[in-house]
């Protein structure tokens, strides 16, 4: 009897163990997998300038948006009346001397981010850009 009670708690001892190292093993998976999921913004700092600059006009970009759409919408109307309202909107909001100073900035490293072919140097700051501007796009709508 008493060797029963030895290997039981033997088992049950090791049946412990196992377990802690099957638990610290699913542990050490899932934070594994948790960083694999969150992707990496490695960009440059050009990059990283570029996107505040784009965050802080973004209010600007999509009623310049909205704007232009509405425009192209009264040349096939044929309104001539909105048309001219719509344009003086669009050159009141480029005469804003933030907006202006942004959109200079913009165009600055935006020269900046690409090669002498017109390309993007960085393919992470690629992928970062474009997904920044897929995400204002929809805000916008």
């Amino acid at each position: 009897m008493v060797r029963l009670n030895i290997a039981y708690y033997w088992r049950k001892s090791a049946l412990a163990q196992e377990s802690c190292i099957v638990k610290q093993i699913l542990s050490i998976a899932l934070s594994l997998l948790a960083l694999a999921a969150v992707p990496a913004r490695a960009v440059t700092p050009d990059a990283e300038a570029f996107m505040a600059a784009v965050q802080k006009l973004a209010p600007v970009l999509c009623e310049r948006r909205k704007l232009r759409r509405e425009l192209v919408m009264a040349r096939v109307e044929q309104d001539a009346a909105r048309e001219r309202r719509l344009r003086e909107r669009l050159q009141a909001i480029a005469r804003d001397p933030e907006t202006a100073r942004l959109d200079e900035r913009i165009e600055q490293l935006h020269r900046g981010l690409l090669d002498s072919n017109g390309r993007v140097r960085d393919p992470d700051d690629l992928r970062v850009l474009s997904a920044q501007q897929l995400e204002l796009f929809a805000r916008c709508e």
